[in-house]
């Protein structure tokens, strides 16, 4: 919600403002500027705008002004999205993998980084060796695989947790890891290792990691939804409960405070659905259903869970 109003603002701002700060034409194009995020101390708005060939890129305007201070373009088979703050002067973006003939968006896996002026770009997570144009400073760690932010770090400035899927998976697909990494340099820690599949962490608001949600090894093997949790103890996974589930398809969303989460469940001949789940008491709410719920278009903070 914050981002499409964010982004009203933005949009009837601009029509007001200078031809010398955003050209007027270029609202005649579709759905110009979406997911507008400000910055923390709120100096900056980051906002997706559409390119040419259907791509898109990532530009930082003043909140003052809106006059435009930099921005992240588009490549020849990508383009950022999903604009972050770290703090008050460096945003991450991640970047989209094109696929000829579909008109969904998907991410490639890396993050890049980029200060408010569109300068020090650093690629801080990579797909695959030399899968970007940004080679500029490799990162300092060896991460290859699918990274997203989940987290940001308050009193961290400078750090960010990050949820990573490392490239080579098993039969049964993947267990995730929690990593804390520094927005430029790209130096990692690693948490946490996921103890179950397509699992997700729930963290504090402070960035303290607490529980674990994810599939069951055996029942996935057997093509049966289990959902196993795990609470984070002293460094160590102790299990608290499991939950069969009654779906054609299960995926969690996002992380929602210090004990819930929401998720989405499947059916092949009925709506879906999304519910918010403690995972302490086993309470369930549900928020909505429909024929189709795209998760990609919730709008949650990642500094508060919420």
């Amino acid at each position: 919600m914050m981002r499409n109003l964010i982004s009203m603002l933005l949009l009837a701002a601009a029509v007001s403002a200078g031809a010398d700060e955003i050209p007027v034409e270029d609202f005649a194009k579709r759905l110009e500027y979406f997911d507008a995020v400000i910055s923390p101390g709120g100096d900056y708005i980051a906002v997706e705008r559409s390119a040419e060939e259907g791509k898109k890129l990532v530009a930082i305007v003043s909140a003052k002004d809106l006059r435009l201070l930099g921005h992240m373009p588009a490549g020849s088979d990508y383009s950022p999205f999903d604009p972050f703050w770290a703090n008050d002067e460096r945003l991450i973006v991640r970047l989209t993998e094109d696929r000829e003939g579909s008109e969904f968006e998907f991410a490639n896996g890396e993050l890049i980084s980029i200060d408010y002026d569109g300068t020090k770009v650093r690629r801080i997570i990579e797909h695959q060796v030399a899968v970007s144009g940004y080679r500029d400073t490799q990162p300092l760690n060896a991460l290859h695989g699918f990274a997203e932010v989940v987290h940001g770090l308050p009193k961290q400035k400078n750090h960010v947790l990050i949820r990573f899927i490392a490239a080579d998976q098993g039969r049964l697909g993947y267990k995730p890891s929690l990593y804390r990494i520094h927005v430029t340099r790209g130096t990692v820690k690693r948490i946490a290792d996921a103890p179950t599949y397509s699992a997700s962490f729930i963290l504090t608001p402070a960035g303290e990691l607490t529980y674990s949600v994810g599939l069951d090894e055996e029942a996935l093997a057997d093509g049966i939804n289990k959902w196993v949790t795990h609470r984070y103890v002293d460094g160590d996974w102790q299990l608290l409960d499991t939950l069969d589930i009654d779906a054609d398809a299960f995926e969690i969303i996002a992380s929602a405070g210090e004990t819930e989460v929401y998720i989405k469940l499947g059916y092949d001949t009925k709506p879906d659905r999304v519910y918010r789940y403690n995972v302490v008491t086993g309470e369930q709410q549900l928020l909505f259903a429909h024929a189709e719920v795209d998760p990609t278009a919730f709008d949650f903070d990642r500094r508060t869970g919420e």
